[in-house]
This record gives C-alpha cells, sequence and structure tokens, in this order.
C-alpha cells in the first residue's frame, strides 16, 4: 500500500491513526495524503441544503477548520521525518478542499489504496463514524480502522475474521500487500456462521499458492455473539490485524439487531483493515 489517505479531525486526537498511516508509508516508500473532514454544516452543504445567505459563514468556517487541520497534519508528519511532496520518499502532501469542486471524502479516496480512521468514539460525535461509512460504501477502496494506542506495530500476525462472504474476499484482495508482508496469517473460521460460501479452509488453500505462511483455525461460536468469537479468538491466536469484511448484513439491520461489524467498530483492540 503505497497511498494512504488520512482524514484529518481538527482536535488532532488521532496520534495512533498518524502512527499506522507513517509506518505503512515507511515500509512502502509510500505517500500520505492529508484531507480535512466535513464538519455536520459543511456535510448539509455539500448537498444543497444551505441557504445562499448563510453558504459564505459556512465556507468562512470550514475554511477555518481546514487551516486547522493542515496544521496538525503537516506537523505530525514533519516531526515523524516524512519529506513534502516531490522531495524524496516516504512523501505527504496535504489535499486543499476550499478551491475548485469541494468532493467528497470517499470520492478523493478512490485514487487511494487506504484510508486510514480512528475507530468511532464513543462520546456521541458523528464525524469518524460519518466518514467511516461514506468510504466503506462509496470509495470502493478498503478502510484501516485504528483503536487508541494501537498504531504503531501492526501487520507481523494478520487474522483474516472468515464468513465466507463477498465483502471479507474483497478484503483479502485489497490487503494482499500487508498479507505478502506478514510474518504469520491465521484464517479464523467460526461454524455455523457468516453466509453460504466457501469454508476458511478453502481460504487457506488459495492463500498457500502464493506461498503465504498462513494456517487455519476453526472454532465454535458457543453462546458468543459473532463479533465477540472474532475479537477474542484474534485475541488468543495473538492477531495484532484483523481483516474483517464490513457489514455483510445491512447498516440498518445491524443498528437495531447488532452485528460483528458493529460490536467490532465499537470494541475492537487492534487495527481492522475491512471493506464492503
Amino acid at each position: 500500500m503505497k497511498s494512504i489517505l488520512v482524514p484529518t479531525f481538527p482536535d488532532g486526537s488521532q496520534e495512533a491513526v498518524y502512527e499506522c498511516a507513517i509506518g505503512l508509508a515507511r515500509r512502502n516508500a509510500g505517500h500520505v495524503g492529508g484531507i480535512s473532514i466535513d464538519t455536520p454544516l459543511g456535510l448539509v452543504a455539500l448537498d444543497g441544503f444551505v441557504a445562499q445567505g448563510d453558504l459564505a459563514f459556512v465556507q468562512q468556517r470550514e475554511a477555518e477548520i481546514e487551516a486547522s487541520s493542515a496544521k496538525i497534519f503537516n506537523r505530525a508528519m514533519t516531526e515523524a521525518g516524512l519529506s513534502p511532496a516531490g522531495q524524496g520518499q516516504p512523501s505527504f502532501a496535504w489535499i486543499e478542499r476550499t478551491t475548485g469542486p469541494r468532493l467528497t471524502i470517499a470520492e478523493h479516496a478512490r485514487v487511494y489504496d487506504v484510508t486510514v480512521l480512528p475507530l468511532p468514539r464513543r462520546d456521541g460525535t458523528v464525524g469518524s463514524s460519518i466518514v467511516l461509512d461514506e468510504c466503506l460504501f462509496e470509495s470502493g477502496r478498503p478502510v484501516l480502522v485504528v483503536p487508541p494506542g494501537q498504531g504503531a506495530n501492526f501487520g507481523k500476525h494478520v487474522v483474516i475474521a472468515w464468513n465466507n462472504s463477498s465483502e471479507t474476499a474483497r478484503t483479502v484482495s485489497h490487503g494482499m500487500g500487508l498479507l505478502k508482508a506478514a510474518e504469520k496469517i491465521t484464517v479464523l473460521g467460526i461454524d455455523d456462521i457468516g453466509v453460504r460460501g466457501p469454508p476458511a479452509a478453502a481460504l487457506t488453500e488459495h492463500l498457500l499458492r502464493y506461498g503465504l505462511p498462513v494456517t487455519n483455525v476453526k472454532v465454535e461460536l458457543g453462546s458468543r455473539s459473532i463479533g465477540q468469537a472474532f475479537q477474542e479468538e484474534t485475541t488468543r491466536v495473538g492477531g495484532d490485524l484483523m481483516f474483517k469484511g464490513a457489514y455483510t448484513q445491512s447498516r440498518l439491520r445491524q443498528m437495531i439487531f447488532g452485528g460483528a461489524t458493529a460490536h467490532l467498530l465499537a470494541k475492537a483492540t487492534v487495527p481492522m483493515l475491512m471493506a464492503h
């Protein structure tokens, strides 16, 4: 993964995300692009629901937030030793959103290998969860979700939370670069879950054809939820990065009844590569 997009929050509360993105850039002589998130007012303006008289105020506020976010991002990249774009590798650059057509973050993400985001906050802040869903469903690219304090070292032992689905298959395809760099890969299958599709052993056989250090582990669900089981078993085998297909069930169903994706986005303890 040579091109990494980092949506930046103006409060600067994403140290683990920066560590994760910088680590990827260093491993792959890559490039980190920083971009300002949309405020709730900015999201409404993008949809055309702000009156013309209020638009100037919204644009001014968005510009202030972007300037603050750019300062935070550029300082973090410089202190980590990355070079401005065009001056060496690994590199970084800030994406200006106040000039020209204002694309969404997900639209920008379509020309990056991965978007790195923090685990959605539990304090009710909506920004991170909105950006996450937008990127999962609209970018066509994977998202790397990073819990607090987990950005420095990851990817030596990848656990693939296999539920037989096209979403997880897509995550595996997007993450082949990370799999090839891993020291160990565990394909984790759980009895009697998931959609109809090939079992974990079949995915293991597929990855062995690439010469990857992969093994297959099959466990019982027991009284646990699927998300809880994936989380606990990843910890048990010592995984430091999980591959997880996002929203095999619909978002609405997960909001009402819960689901593995919702559980992990609330309680994950290791970084997760996710795709829909």
